[in-house]
């Protein structure tokens, strides 16, 4: 598949866990580093998220989004080019679901 070029922001999460205070100050770290990417709505790349998140694993789940979220519930998706240049339009969150299974597949195959 096709590289995505890298955010110029990033954030590394340490792969050893630390103490609760440690782990209060670090949330504390990463949203303030997380504010002015979310206000200018630029992309920023979290580093080792993985290694400390279980949620990682089911988040990549389209079997526990269709669980948690259900089939039929409807969600606004933006259709176009870049964030915010496209239209909105309503669809079944399934249907969401199986075209980015098929963004997936294209972009395995190219």
């Amino acid at each position: 598949g096709r590289s995505q070029p890298i955010p110029k922001t990033s954030i590394i999460i340490p792969s050893s866990m630390p103490s609760h205070h440690q782990q209060k100050d670090r949330h504390h770290e990463i949203a303030n580093a997380l504010r002015p990417s979310y206000a200018s709505q630029t992309p920023l790349l979290l580093q080792n998220m993985h290694a400390n998140c279980d949620a990682i694993h089911f988040w990549k789940s389209f079997q526990y989004w269709r669980v948690a979220v259900g089939e039929d519930a409807p969600v606004e998706v933006e259709v176009g080019k870049s964030y915010n240049s496209g239209n909105r339009v309503t669809m079944r969150f399934g249907e969401y679901l199986e075209y980015l299974s098929l963004c997936m597949i294209d972009q395995e195959g190219t």
